[in-house]
Parts: C-alpha cells; sequence; structure tokens
C-alpha cells in the first residue's frame, strides 16, 4: 500500500510540478483525492490535445492517436484487466475476419472484478450478454468535417462480428450521423447490431465522467439509454 502511495505522490509531482509545492500537494494523505487530481491533469491533457487537432485528412493520425490514449487510459487502465488497446489491428490478430481489415483500435472487453453485495450488473456485463455477446470493443476514429454517412457505419458493421462483437464505436471529430447514416444504425440495430457515433461533445463529456467518477460505466450506460430511445 505504501509503495502504492509513493507512486501516486510521484505521479502527482510529475503532473503539479508547480502546485506540488505552492499548494502543499506533498502533504496530500487521501488516495481518492490524489486520484482525483491525477485524473484531472490526465483528461485536461486529452481536451488540450482535442481542442488543437484540426478536422480533417491531414491531420488524422493526430486524431486517433488522442482517441487510442483516450481508451487506453479510461478502459484499459481503469475498468478492463488484462487487456491491451491495440491500433491499427488487423485482422489476422484477432478471430474478427480474413480478410486483414484494419481497424483504429480494439480492446478485449474483460471488466475488472468488483465486490458486488447485490449482484447488479454493470453496463460492461450487459455487454457482453445477450443479445450483444461482445468479446471486444472496437473502434474507428473519423476527423471529418463533417457527419458520419451510411458509408462509415457499414464499414464499422464490416469490423463486427456476432460471435465476438456487435458493438462499434465511431470518434466522430466534429458531428454526429447525417440522414443515412441514421437509416443504416437503424437498419444495422435491426439484427442486434449496434454503432455509437460520438462526436467532439461526447468525447469530453466521456473525459469529465471519467474525471469526477473514476470510471466510465455511467457514461455508456447513458449512451445505450440514449441509443435505445433514438433507435430502439
Amino acid at each position: 500500500m505504501r509503495d502504492n502511495f509513493q507512486e501516486l505522490h510521484k505521479e502527482l509531482r510529475e503532473l503539479y510540478p508547480l502546485d506540488y509545492e505552492t499548494k502543499n500537494y506533498g502533504s496530500l494523505t487521501n488516495i481518492d483525492q490524489i486520484q482525483k487530481l491525477i485524473r484531472k491533469a490526465r483528461g485536461e491533457e486529452l481536451k488540450k490535445r482535442l481542442k488543437t487537432c484540426e478536422p480533417g485528412k491531414k491531420n488524422w493520425k493526430k486524431f486517433q492517436d488522442i482517441c487510442f490514449d483516450l481508451v487506453n487510459l479510461t478502459l484499459e487502465k481503469n475498468e478492463f484487466e488484462e487487456c491491451r488497446a491495440i491500433p491499427e489491428l488487423r485482422g489476422d490478430f484477432v478471430p474478427f475476419d480474413s480478410k486483414g481489415v484494419r481497424k483504429d483500435i480494439v480492446i478485449p472487453l474483460k471488466p475488472k472484478k468488483r465486490t458486488n453485495y447485490y449482484n447488479i450488473k454493470t453496463i460492461w456485463d450487459e455487454f457482453r450478454d445477450e443479445p450483444w455477446f461482445c468479446k471486444y470493443l472496437i473502434f474507428d476514429a473519423k476527423n471529418f468535417n463533417g457527419k458520419i454517412r451510411d458509408k462509415e457505419v457499414y464499414q464499422m458493421f464490416h469490423y463486427l462480428n456476432p460471435k465476438d462483437s456487435r458493438i462499434g464505436i465511431i470518434f466522430s471529430r466534429k458531428y454526429s450521423l447525417d440522414k443515412s447514416g441514421k437509416a443504416a444504425v437503424r437498419r444495422i440495430r435491426g439484427d442486434n447490431y449496434m454503432v455509437f457515433v460520438l462526436d467532439e461533445k461526447n468525447i469530453k463529456n466521456w473525459i469529465d465522467d471519467y474525471v469526477n467518477e473514476g470510471h466510465v460505466r455511467i457514461f455508456f450506460q447513458d449512451l445505450l439509454t440514449k441509443y435505445d430511445h433514438s433507435f430502439g
């Protein structure tokens, strides 16, 4: 426990080199308080990178890296266990298809075991259960100026698989779905596939929930609820 405490303070000092002395962060002993300060710094860093990333093809890799780091920070290192978020994963590494199609980000959905006296399911349990059977979460980053069209939705649909993952998440730089995109999402929803499209505002809300709550389960539960109301 002491080693963990020292590691947290080391990270806190690196993130707040001035405040660590002027605001006496070195005297903090409340681990929850320290962890929230660390999350706040990490979240603000992601938001700053997002703000300076101009939409368009020129910065597609910059936007993809931001999305990868968001998944890595809030899911791989926080929500799941024995996971590795992999950028630009090709199909022959995992059993989605045999075409070697590039997927921007893939992460195994293996929730950490938590004390749960009331046996209440989390959003991750819902994703892993019927009808989604989700063993992986698949992400695609689109640094577009415009809205997401049916073409991008069906591209994500091609990445999905009924045995391993029926859920895909598209990071959209500026806007959500256009009319054709909404129709495509509704169409695949009828076959028990689900595609979320997250614009810049959604991404910022994701970061805020991570900072304030220490997890993003509420964010994803709200996402599913709104999705069901819109496309169910």
